[in-house]
């Protein structure tokens, strides 16, 4: 498919966090398998993923590409302590969908734990958030005044995975998206707020999902094909003409 030129001198990028910028799936699962822990399931607290059994990585791993927010990784280890066969979004979202009650405490279980872990030791904590291979320099020579960070993330903690790679980038062009303030509804006040058309807007994420809410603004959306999304959901966003890209071709376009 072709795409949009990004023009360096008038147009914008904006980035997702875990999975674009950041390979988080370590710390995520780490703090999942731990809040989960706390739910009283049959695992004890972990420091590493590699504390869990092989198998158990793996289909965290593969469950991964379902997750929508935090509370899914806590989620993510009910599935595996009930056996439960998920193989699509579809069967995750149906999951998730019959154990509502758990999504509050699964939330504030998650980003307590989380916290905790970053309390106690922020280095350690970072460094379970290793940036993509080739990203620090990227972002070290990307013109910050035309970069924007758009994450479900909070803000802190995407910063303190960038201070712990000495990378220096405002709050000011970091946004996190909530389920009351969605990332197409930044992107299109992004587009509002620098008098631009929204298509000089080019938004870079790893969930189809995301992207799929996103395109109807008229912002450029990619896939980036090295983040947490599956071979089905690549096909997807090919099929919605959305551009898959790999880090590479990530790397060389922009």
């Amino acid at each position: 498919m072709t795409m949009v030129p990004f023009h360096s001198n008038t147009d914008y990028l904006a980035l997702d966090f875990d999975g674009v910028i950041a390979d988080s799936i370590e710390e995520c699962l780490v703090v999942g398998h731990n809040a989960y822990a706390l739910t009283g399931g049959e695992s004890d607290a972990i420091h590493h993923l590699s504390d869990l059994d092989s198998e158990t990585i793996e289909e965290a791993k593969r469950l991964r590409s379902f997750i929508r927010s935090g509370q899914d990784y806590v989620y993510i280890f009910k599935v595996l302590d009930l056996n439960v066969q998920i193989s699509n979004q579809s069967e995750y979202d149906r999951f998730t969908s019959e154990h509502q009650e758990d999504h509050d405490r699964y939330f504030d279980l998650f980003y307590r734990v989380r916290t905790e872990m970053l309390d106690r030791d922020a280095k350690a904590w970072a460094e379970l958030n290793p940036l993509y291979p080739g990203m620090k320099e990227f972002l070290d020579a990307f013109d910050q005044d035309r970069l924007f960070i758009v994450t479900t993330k909070k803000v802190e903690y995407a910063q303190t995975i960038l201070q712990n790679n000495q990378i220096t980038l405002s709050t000011t062009r970091m946004y996190q998206a909530t389920r009351e303030y969605s990332k197409q509804d930044i992107l299109s006040k992004l587009a509002e707020e620098l008098r631009v058309k929204p298509l000089s807007i080019h938004f870079v994420d790893d969930q189809i999902d995301t992207l799929t809410n996103v395109q109807p603004t008229g912002v450029q959306c990619y896939l980036a094909a090295w983040g947490y999304n599956n071979p089905d959901q690549v096909y997807q966003a090919r099929v919605q003409n959305i551009p898959v890209l790999s880090l590479t071709s990530f790397l060389d376009r922009f």
